[in-house]
């Protein structure tokens, strides 16, 4: 928000507000952002001289539901709120999950045991999933013998025996 402040009314008042002598020029927000310093006290003055929620609204150029916020609990407006509860790996144990993880093949069990973390393999490979550096790759099944793939084996294993006879 740009707002220009005068002490002195000026003579056009189009796109202003007056409060006593001192003028607010208004300028419209993007969505979602919160109140300035400025505009908090702004709030605080209108309420103080009983506008309604419709008319502060209309004056601040914002939803009434921003300065509700507002005027709800001031002091802890506009903190970040830290939900959730707290990570079971600390940040080091992720750094040593993710070094054991790209210089050994081991399964998330076996990385977990290694290290006595006190978490659980999910959330090893939680940590991995999320690691950008780490790609998870799952070994290539084989296919399983057919009868046919047996039966040249067993002819080959028989051909290799006789020949090692004849050779010592």
């Amino acid at each position: 928000m740009f707002f220009v402040l005068h002490t002195a009314l000026p003579d056009d008042i189009n796109a202003q507000e007056a409060i006593g002598n001192v003028v607010f020029y208004f300028f419209s927000h993007a969505a979602g952002t919160e109140l300035s310093e400025f505009e908090k006290w702004k709030v605080i003055a209108f309420k103080s001289s009983r506008l309604t929620a419709r008319q502060i609204a209309t004056k601040l150029n914002r939803s009434r539901t921003v300065f509700n916020n507002f005027l709800k609990d001031p002091g802890k407006y506009g903190r970040q709120r830290h939900t959730g509860s707290p990570s079971s790996v600390s940040l080091r144990e992720k750094r040593m999950i993710t070094r054991r993880a790209c210089s050994k093949k081991q399964t998330s069990t076996e990385i977990k045991r290694e290290l006595n973390l006190q978490c659980s393999a999910r959330t090893v490979r939680r940590v991995l999933q999320k690691e950008k550096k780490v790609r998870y790759g799952k070994l290539m099944s084989r296919p399983p013998l057919t009868k046919v793939h047996k039966r040249l084996r067993v002819e080959f294993a028989k051909k290799c025996i006789t020949m090692g006879k004849e050779v010592g």
